[in-house]
């Protein structure tokens, strides 16, 4: 570790990102907690506020740690996988079932990149392309849960 920066905590997830198995999985472990302990809580706006900035600081620190280490989405950065995670669950309550469904379906739209995330992560390597493709996982997970209740709701 080369500098203790708040972009390089923020960047790596409070350093989760220095996990040696899994960093993705680590960082989106902190958005569960995160949601779970305090975003819950919040107002829709004030979350949706919070949530742009925190994009806005992804963008910063991923382009801080990527000129730091001299690498293109180092996979250390996970500030994606918290920004995605917390976009998973935005109003909806933290019951224990949505935050496991909500982490298991993030984290497979993070992992198999459906359209248009793995467009952005071949096409764009910059800091803003790694922020948007989980972005983009989150609200493909959000809308799952979302739908899937609405169906669930039927029974």
């Amino acid at each position: 570790m080369r500098d203790r920066s708040i972009y390089r905590l923020l960047g790596t997830g409070f350093y989760t990102g220095y996990a040696p198995i899994a960093p993705g999985t680590a960082g989106s472990l902190v958005g569960v907690v995160l949601f779970a302990l305090f975003f819950h809580r919040l107002s829709l706006p004030l979350f949706l506020i919070t949530l742009c900035g925190l994009f806005a600081i992804g963008i910063l620190s991923a382009a801080h740690i990527d000129r730091a280490e001299h690498s293109s989405d180092n996979s250390m950065i996970v500030i994606d996988e918290v920004v995605g995670m917390l976009l998973t669950y935005t109003a909806l309550p933290a019951t224990p079932w949505i935050l496991f469904l909500g982490f298991l379906l993030f984290r497979l739209f993070d992992i198999f990149k459906p359209w248009p995330a793995c467009l952005i992560q071949r096409r764009m390597h910059t800091p803003l392309g790694v922020m948007l493709d989980d972005l983009v996982a989150g609200a493909y997970a959000w809308l799952v849960l979302v739908l899937g209740g609405q169906v669930w709701s039927l029974f």
